[in-house]
């Protein structure tokens, strides 16, 4: 029943017609209900009345004359203590080990090696193990001696390889995982082995597996090919010379007819400044013809900006002059990318601003300190006021000189700003007074001024960077 064994036993008296007993037992596996059921068998035979005999009567003296004298002495019952042998301490070993054990049908134990009780004398043993087989023994069962029985292999191991690796294998119909696959067992007999996989040709073997047999299968893939006719032109509709590249492998000369991978999924073609990227989905025996309009490439994390001209990093990278590229802040400077635009008001009226990125705080002493440690940047002053070798460490580093500044910028991966794009970014691109507008500074800003944090001249040091967040830009510049 599903996976359950069950088993009804029922104890019959036949001459009488007489329902005795009965046992109903389950287990999970035809070696557990064997064992269950001798147990249970034990049970109903011990039901009976001692050995099959009628129950001795109540226990009465012996009757004697009146006057006479004589002992009075009770026969008590005589104990049957089975006369089936002496029991020795035997132990059970198999080749390979793990094997379940039987004597005379029944289970001796689940895994070998192991002891046991067993009646001295001789048994017929048996072992079983999935993949193996073992024929019956007669062993003489005596004190000190070892059961050992030997299996044999039944099932047969085969390994799948393929070139190239990490193709999908089906065995029998079955798929099993991607190439290679580790050692199966399997049934002696005939296996059908194929890559199954939609981008691929289905190809295998069939392979005749003998009892015992390691074999290792490699298989070569072919995958479904489809075709492709390519031409390039520049933005203006001139035709150009071009590379094509296919999932990063070199196709040729572009313009050009190719044969691809069905599955194929990039295409890349190369003008050197110029280039095309697009998607592929093909039809098996089928040629697509594309013509693709090259575009001035930008460098990685880069895009190509119409309004300007120039690539712009994408966000949350600035660009990096020593590889080329735009790339993530180095050395826990965050930028923030800014737009840009045209000033208005102040001396820079009407001048037009390129997006640009802007560290999002004042460099601190510990990013500066970073600098010097590496051997690029001069330490700073150290005259009153100055914070650095101070306790300071988070405060903005201060009593630097413009080839300090720039040193470090350059070594970070970016630049100190113009004087028109930090006048963009200190008036929030508005033409603001300050980075909020154009209220009284206040608590906003660390200052020496009325409703500053120390009030009216007090102040004796500089804040924490990034600690006045309320005097941020509308883009979120602190330290402005």
């Amino acid at each position: 029943m599903g996976k359950t064994l069950a088993l009804s036993m029922q104890l019959y008296d036949t001459a009488r017609g007489e329902l005795l007993a009965g046992e109903d037992v389950d287990a999970k596996s035809e070696e557990e209900l064997l064992h269950v059921s001798a147990e249970a068998a034990e049970r109903l035979l011990v039901s009976l009345r001692g050995d099959g005999r009628a129950a001795p009567g109540p226990r009465t003296a012996p009757a004697r004359a009146p006057g006479t004298e004589g002992r009075i002495d009770e026969s008590g019952a005589q104990v049957d203590l089975g006369g089936g042998g002496d029991e020795v301490l035997m132990k059970i070993e198999s080749e390979p080990a793990g094997a379940v054990a039987m004597a005379d049908g029944r289970l001796l134990c689940q895994s070998t090696p192991c002891s046991k009780m067993m009646t001295a004398g001789a048994h017929e043993v048996g072992f079983e193990k999935e993949g193996y087989q073992g024929a019956p023994q007669r062993v003489q069962v005596k004190k000190g001696a070892v059961v050992e029985g030997k299996l044999v292999r039944i099932a047969a191991t085969l390994a799948v390889g393929t070139e190239p690796a990490g193709l999908p294998i089906s065995i029998d119909g079955e798929r099993v995982g991607v190439s290679p696959v580790g050692r199966r067992e399997l049934a002696p007999g005939t296996h059908e082995v194929v890559v199954d996989d939609p981008c691929w040709l289905r190809t295998g073997e069939k392979v005749v597996l003998k009892k015992g047999e390691d074999r290792a299968l490699q298989i070569v893939g072919k995958q479904r090919q489809a075709g492709l006719k390519l031409t390039a032109e520049d933005e203006r509709g001139n035709a150009v010379e071009a590379r094509a590249k296919v999932d990063g492998r070199d196709l040729g000369a572009v313009p050009g007819a190719f044969t691809v991978a069905v599955c194929a999924k990039a295409l890349l073609v190369d003008a050197g400044d110029t280039g095309a990227e697009q998607a592929l989905v093909l039809q098996e025996g089928k040629v697509s013809a594309l013509r693709l309009v090259l575009k001035r490439r930008c460098p990685p994390n880069s895009n190509w900006n119409a309004g300007t001209g120039q690539c712009q990093c994408m966000a949350g990278t600035v660009w990096d002059a020593g590889a080329g590229r735009c790339d993530k802040p180095k050395y826990g400077v965050e930028f923030v990318s800014l737009p840009g635009g045209t000033l208005k008001g102040g001396n820079f009226n009407g001048q037009r601003v390129a997006p640009f990125s802007l560290a999002r705080t004042a460099t601190t002493v510990e990013q500066y300190e970073k600098c010097v440690t590496a051997g690029v940047c001069s330490e700073p002053n150290t005259s009153s006021g100055c914070n650095w070798k101070t306790d300071r460490r988070n405060h903005p580093v201060n009593c630097v000189d413009w080839n300090q500044a720039t040193a470090f910028c350059k070594w970070a991966g970016g630049r100190l700003p113009t004087a028109e794009e930090r006048e963009w970014a200190a008036s929030s691109g508005e033409g603001w007074t300050y980075p909020w507008g154009n209220e009284q500074p206040g608590a906003r800003a660390c200052w020496d001024g009325e409703g500053s944090d120390d009030g009216k001249g007090n102040r004796k040091t500089t804040c924490v960077a990034g600690s006045h967040p309320a005097g941020a830009s509308k883009q979120g510049i602190q330290d402005l």
